[in-house]
């Protein structure tokens, strides 16, 4: 059951750090009717969280997504008052395309064809089982990026519209995700994206996505992009939120040391 939070108190709090989950205290120095202002009690300096971050204030609190960090370990956070899909950050290759407002527009309802001319044809969705031995699961993997790898540096031989990013923090739901790129992008921007997933084999889905944000250029030149998925079918939809519980439920065993 959810609890009021009042200006003065000090909270419980856990969010998504790379690839673990981080409990720290916090510092409530304001309450709005919509979220909170709250100073992060963080030793590590060097740590920074965008905008977007989920946190969950222990104890009954719920769910706030922070909406401002510039001032970090001081952010402000917003009320989740309703979510239809769950988050989570893992190290995921994407490649991506900006797709021009006129080439979308003629093909505004044949998204697939955008998506084929971009990366090729999709290959089917694999059926998604629990892997019962885990060195098997490793093992399978690391073939799976291996080949992967071969492919792309077969196709970075030739040239290809699209840029791909490697190793990098994505945060994906289905219902969007969010990313890093040293491409300029507004608000608004269609892309259509290619999502490396690891899964029991390796899965790549193919799709189209809108830019709903896009922050200040940083000291390399980067910018945190969000963008929300668009003409998603539901299968896709459903494989995304299968691997997202898959993912959690990895982050949890190994918060709890099991």
């Amino acid at each position: 059951m959810e609890q009021d939070i009042r200006e003065g108190t000090d909270i419980d709090i856990s969010f998504s750090n790379g690839n673990t989950l981080t409990t720290s205290r916090g510092h409530v120095k304001a309450v709005t009717s919509t979220g909170m202002v709250i100073h992060l009690d963080i030793d590590d300096k060097s740590m920074t969280l965008p905008s977007g971050t989920d946190i969950y204030v222990l104890k009954g609190g719920g769910l706030y997504n922070i909406i401002d960090s510039t001032h970090f370990p001081r952010i402000v956070v917003e009320k989740v008052v309703k979510r239809h899909h769950a988050r989570v950050d893992d190290i995921l290759k994407i490649s991506y395309r900006k797709i021009p407002s006129e080439e979308y527009t003629h093909k505004g309802a044949h998204s697939r064809l955008i998506l084929e001319d971009t990366f090729g044809e999709s290959r089917d969705i694999p059926e998604i089982e629990e892997i019962s031995t885990a060195l098997l699961y490793k093992l399978i993997y690391q073939l799976s990026l291996k080949v992967d790898r071969l492919i792309d540096m077969m196709e970075s031989k030739q040239e290809h519209p699209y840029k791909t990013i490697f190793d990098e923090w994505i945060n994906i739901s289905a219902s969007g995700m969010r990313f890093m790129t040293d491409e300029e992008v507004q608000e608004g921007d269609i892309m259509a994206l290619r999502i490396s997933l690891p899964l029991a084999t390796a899965t790549r889905l193919h799709v189209m996505a809108e830019v709903v944000s896009t922050s200040l250029p940083s000291s390399d030149r980067k910018r945190v992009v969000s963008v929300k998925f668009i003409d998603l079918s539901q299968e896709i939809q459903e494989t995304i939120t299968r691997y997202v519980f898959k993912r959690q439920r990895e982050l949890l065993r190994r918060e709890s040391g099991e």
